[in-house]
């Protein structure tokens, strides 16, 4: 009986990643201004931060309803390069960012993310 529920809920999270593949997602950050998150194949993905005008690279993955993205800020060079880690609870057609974690020069710091309607990301494709 466990192999079975085991058996059944890696069907039901193999199919909840197969309809996240090739989507991309966008959040409104001001008048004409959008972050906008892909999700690709292999679990790559790509965040467009329109504040930064800046595209980091990554990796997701899920874990029951929610989506969990990995990625590197190297965009400074020589100064080091900062990783984040940000997980969203994947909501009908949007994702709403619930914990953002930073990890630079050895140091870990963990902050929820207060729900704002305006930061919900909605599914375009």
């Amino acid at each position: 009986m466990k192999t079975l529920l085991l058996a059944i809920f890696n069907i039901i999270a193999l199919q909840s990643h197969d309809k996240l593949v090739n989507s991309i997602w966008k959040s409104k950050v001001a008048d004409g201004c959008f972050d906008k998150i892909e999700l690709g194949l292999n679990h790559h993905t790509y965040s467009y931060s329109c504040e930064m005008q800046y595209t980091y690279q990554g990796v997701y993955s899920i874990s029951k309803d929610t989506l969990i993205i990995k990625s590197k800020d190297d965009a400074h060079g020589k100064k080091g390069a900062t990783y984040f880690k940000i997980k969203y609870l994947i909501y009908k057609n949007g994702l709403i960012p619930i914990i953002s974690s930073t990890f630079t020069k050895g140091s870990l710091k963990e902050t929820k993310i207060k729900f704002d309607r305006e930061n919900i990301y909605k599914r375009l494709k």
